[in-house]
């Protein structure tokens, strides 16, 4: 310990051993002791030492004088409080040099200083030699056992890395090698000593006279005396050993401290010869792996100057690569990293000026891609991108932020500005857009929001102007929209719908309602139409045409149809098993659901679930499953007819399909879409494409169905149409199974003569 480490601390809990020390000390200097105590200024001297090196000189010198002063006024040895207090000075003179052991300074204090003043003392007071003797020696081995105990509680600190243990701390503390072995072997001598001085100085302790004397001492003094002599030649040879033992280890340290930079620079290393074998051993390891590190940091140099020029050429190369990250390779505009960059910079850059943020999406693009390939797709995205320059001025940065959709940024940008570069976009992205052979027509939609109007991040600009482009979209497309606080309310609620959507199958809010159908003189039963409802708690009844096309964009449909399906099956066998004729009972297949490849299995597996006869099924698919894989319908149409099940085309009229796709089609019926049916009696036009569709669908031997009856006219002019059966709240709305039972009574199977069809 130096003078620049004395007394920096104030002493804490965890190193509370050290007054405990102390206290014991002052104790046995004030207190009477035993005899083999007599001379007890080691125990003192090292135990206050503690203090000192706690709490500096002042204080603990001020302790020893106390202690000192009351060992005179109360203890019956003044003269051992006094040595006491020498003891202390010495060994902090000893600590101030910077040495960090006391046991070589305690011992070296205990012959000169001790051992001759108890000489003197016994002399003087006309005491013999062996009691003088017997109190030098137990002095050494108690202050040699002081000193070594005073050292382990400094150095080792028990507590508190006790205390850090039981923390979970790791320990950093570390203790040097040298000092390990000197405590250690000095300890072995040190505390039979010790043992041997307490038994030899208690009173009427058998070795008292069982021992022989030795050169003229009492037996106690003598045993004394050569523990004495033990602890001194072990004491000494333990710091000789460990000092030879260490030596080589503090040479290797030394050596490999900072070699990485020595091996950089070229140094010599001092590498450690002799000492142990083992430290010897350690020093030829890393003597080998300093060589071949050296000999990879030569390498390591030649590859940093080439590295330094290929590091140039990868500068130019970031700077190009940093050019396109914020660049469209496909239209050189601008791509959407930069597009969000920019719109963070113009937010702060305008102010109250403003912002306009123009989202623009190409209308049926998906189409033009799939039929025409991507190449022409891409050459589409390349012309938009140059209308785009040609009707924006400089000041608007245009962005392709990917697929099919562009962004305009308008700095200070008016709502009449902005409308007026919407028009000018919409128009000049009508004009016809050829592409290789083809001359192609598309539009955009386009979502506009301002700043700071519409929102101040940079984020709800973007998605309140998508909010808005979509809405466009939903409009028809080929047109602009600002955003409106109305236009979040209605995604939000497109959001909870979805979200209950998936929910309702689960929770059983879906309700199966039957429409009848009727005869041409609306008198017979002749089948029903199974119609799904959604009831949701506090909202009531979603129209179909809200949640239907929600259901097939989401894939719930799929769920949805097979819950249909089997509810309509297992309603028309409990009619049967009632006691009912069989009716014909017709579920709508969405597009979704035909085109699983296992529709024709599901359908079979219902049927075969609920006890339902194929006859008493009939599908209804509407005109746009015509303009798919032809060949994959007609497969599954002629798979589902073999099986004896009944196709409908439902809402016929409405595809713009040629009636003459009808013949090559395995169907039994056509359902006339009820926009051709409503005001059929005053209709010219209306009236003459239904007489024209059923009289080809006679021809072709097919039922014909008219949807949407609702007056007494319009059942009048289907029957001279010979219509074969109608449909309409003219004869009931959909009703639920239990209120059917009246249209069951009058219910009779349909007619024959048109149910099949060619194939």
């Amino acid at each position: 310990m130096s003078d620049r480490t004395i007394g920096k601390r104030l002493p804490g809990w965890k190193e509370g051993i050290d007054v405990l020390l102390a206290a014991a000390a002052a104790a046995v200097m004030i207190l009477p002791a035993p005899p083999v105590f007599s001379t007890g200024s080691g125990w003192a001297g090292c135990f206050l030492l503690l203090l000192l090196r706690r709490t500096g000189f002042r204080f603990a010198g001020a302790a020893a004088l106390a202690i000192a002063a009351a060992g005179i006024w109360l203890g019956d040895r003044p003269w051992t409080a006094l040595l006491a207090v020498a003891e202390l000075a010495l060994l902090a003179a000893w600590l101030k040099r910077g040495r960090e052991d006391l046991l070589p300074a305690e011992l070296g204090y205990q012959l000169f200083v001790v051992a001759p003043s108890a000489l003197l003392a016994a002399l003087a007071s006309g005491g013999a030699i062996g009691a003088a003797a017997e109190m030098a020696a137990g002095s050494l081995v108690a202050g040699a056992a002081s000193a070594l105990l005073a050292d382990l509680a400094h150095h080792y600190r028990p507590l508190e890395r006790l205390a850090a243990r039981l923390a979970g701390a790791r320990e950093t503390a570390r203790v040097p090698l040298r000092r390990m072995i000197a405590h250690l072997a000095a300890g072995a001598a040190v505390v039979p000593g010790l043992l041997i001085v307490l038994l030899a100085g208690l009173p009427g302790s058998p070795l008292e006279n069982e021992a022989p004397e030795l050169a003229g001492l009492p037996a106690p003094a003598a045993l004394m005396v050569s523990a004495a002599a033990a602890v001194l030649s072990a004491t000494f040879g333990a710091l000789w050993l460990s000092r030879r033992i260490s030596v080589a280890f503090e040479r290797l340290a030394s050596a490999t401290n900072g070699l990485h930079q020595k091996l950089r620079q070229g140094a010599d290393v001092p590498w450690p010869v002799g000492g142990a074998a083992e430290a010897a051993e350690i020093a030829v390891n890393c003597r080998e792996i300093a060589d071949r590190l050296a000999v990879q940091y030569d390498t390591n140099e030649r590859l940093t100057a080439s590295l330094r020029e290929k590091t140039a050429r990868l500068r130019a190369s970031e700077a190009a690569l940093e050019r396109l990250s914020y660049q469209d390779t496909l239209t050189s505009l601008p791509n959407r990293f930069y597009f969000y960059e920019r719109l963070r910079s113009m937010t702060g850059e305008c102010g109250d000026r403003g912002v306009g943020v123009m989202m623009l999406d190409i209308d049926r693009f998906k189409q033009v891609n799939d039929s025409l390939g991507h190449a022409s797709g891409d050459e589409m995205l390349r012309i938009i991108a140059d209308r785009l320059r040609r009707v924006c001025d400089e000041s608007a940065v245009i962005c392709r932020l990917g697929g099919d959709e562009y962004a305009i940024l308008v700095p200070g940008g008016s709502r009449e500005a902005l409308g007026r570069i919407g028009d000018a976009v919409i128009e000049a992205a009508a004009e016809p857009v050829r592409v290789g052979d083809q001359e192609l027509y598309v539009g955009v939609s386009i979502g506009i929001s301002l700043y700071p109007d519409d929102g101040v991040r940079v984020e709800e600009l973007v998605r309140n102007a998508d909010t808005a482009m979509y809405t466009a979209k939903e409009a028809g497309g080929r047109r602009y929209e600002f955003y409106s606080s109305s236009m979040k309310e209605q995604v939000s609620e497109r959001l909870e719908m979805e979200t209950s959507l998936h929910k309702a199958l689960e929770l059983n809010q879906f309700e199966v309602f039957y429409q009848p159908r009727m005869d041409a003189d609306g008198e017979r039963t002749l089948g029903f139409e199974a119609l799904v409802r959604w009831y949701r708690p506090g909202r009531g009844y979603v129209p179909p045409d809200l949640f239907i096309p929600l259901a097939e964009e989401t894939g719930v449909i799929h769920a949805i149809g097979d819950w249909v399906l089997r509810q309509a099956c297992r309603q028309c066998v409990a009619w049967v098993e009632a006691g009912y004729p069989p009716a014909v009972v017709a579920v709508n297949v969405s597009p979704r659901q035909f085109e699983n490849p296992r529709f024709v299995e599901r359908v079979e597996a219902i049927l075969l679930e609920t006890g339902m006869r194929p006859e008493w099924l009939e599908l209804e698919i509407t005109e746009s499953f015509l303009h798919r894989d032809r060949n994959a319908v007609v497969d599954t149409l002629r798979r589902l007819k073999k099986r004896g099940i009944r196709i409908s085309i439902d809402d016929f009229g409405t595809g713009y399909s040629s009636l003459s796709q009808l013949k090559n089609l395995p169907i039994h019926a056509v359902k006339i879409d009820r926009t051709f049916i409503r005001h059929i009696d005053t209709d010219c036009k209306n009236a003459s494409i239904v007489s024209a569709i059923m009289a080809l669908a006679h021809s072709m031997n097919l039922r014909v169905v008219a949807e949407g009856v609702e007056t007494e006219d319009e059942l009048r002019q289907l029957r001279r149409m010979h219509c074969d059966e109608l449909q309409g709240y003219y004869f009931s709305a959909p009703v639920r199974a239990e209120d059917a039972l009246p249209f069951l009574r009058k219910l009779r199977e349909p007619s024959g003569s048109r149910a099949a069809s060619s194939e």
